[in-house]
């Protein structure tokens, strides 16, 4: 679902598959751009069910794992460079499940991407790694970006126990305070030919100042692009 990419131009991927037998899961490397790949770690079999995402942090220069699905197999994992070492920092219940997260210098942000529980977006010391529970939001979570030094996560109109109808943005500018910006309702497909009311966002981040975001299955918005140009003195 992402790929992570080091100032050395190293590139790393999950597996992410159905998994119904959960099988080992690889995480995938290559030195050379792409043209040669190798397995850098294997979750063992019984452990995960896939990789969410992978994503480069360059503050501690290391990597951060989101994996799923179910009881303890999602876990937020931080591994060191040359992957001898990988630590969970979270793990074990839906509140540790996450596709995306937003790296800052005094830790991470993460939204969780769950049809089972409430959702919320949390952020994680990066010095105690002490998780603390930021706000409250209306589906799971599985894009995220930053953009002119505003943070965004979009959520999901997903069938579930908190299920809410319309595919919605939510922002902060300090990381404290989160609101919802915009929603787009869920058009009247189905959503398991038809998908999940959403809204993508470009991963990573950009000093430009222009938000991208694309509709799925949603009323008036499906398939179609949204920019936004942002002012940072808001």
């Amino acid at each position: 679902m992402g790929m992570a990419i080091t100032p050395d131009s190293k590139i790393y991927w999950g597996e992410y598959f159905n998994n119904k037998n959960r099988d080992e899961v690889y995480i995938y490397g290559s030195e050379d751009g792409g043209y040669a790949w190798n397995v850098v770690y294997t979750f063992p079999k019984g452990s995960i069910r896939h990789v969410h995402n992978i994503t480069y942090d360059s503050f501690d220069d290391c990597f951060w794992i989101l994996t799923g699905d179910e009881g303890k197999e999602p876990k937020i994992l931080r591994a060191s460079r040359d992957w001898k070492t990988v630590d969970t920092v979270l793990g074990g219940n839906q509140q540790a499940r996450a596709a995306t997260i937003i790296i800052e210098s005094d830790g991470i942000y993460y939204a969780t991407d769950t049809p089972y529980e409430q959702n919320y977006i949390y952020h994680i010391d990066r010095k105690t790694e002490k998780r603390e529970e930021i706000a409250k939001i209306s589906g799971p979570s599985m894009y995220s970006c930053k953009v002119g030094g505003f943070m965004f996560f979009s959520t999901a109109a997903e069938p579930g126990r908190s299920y809410y109808p319309a595919a919605c943005l939510w922002g902060s500018k300090d990381g404290d305070s989160w609101h919802k910006l915009f929603e787009w309702p869920k058009n009247s497909w189905h959503p398991k030919y038809f998908q999940f009311g959403n809204i993508v966002l470009p991963r990573g981040e950009t000093s430009d100042g222009l938000l991208a975001a694309t509709g799925v299955a949603v009323k008036g918005m499906d398939g179609k692009l949204g920019l936004w140009m942002l002012n940072n003195n808001a």
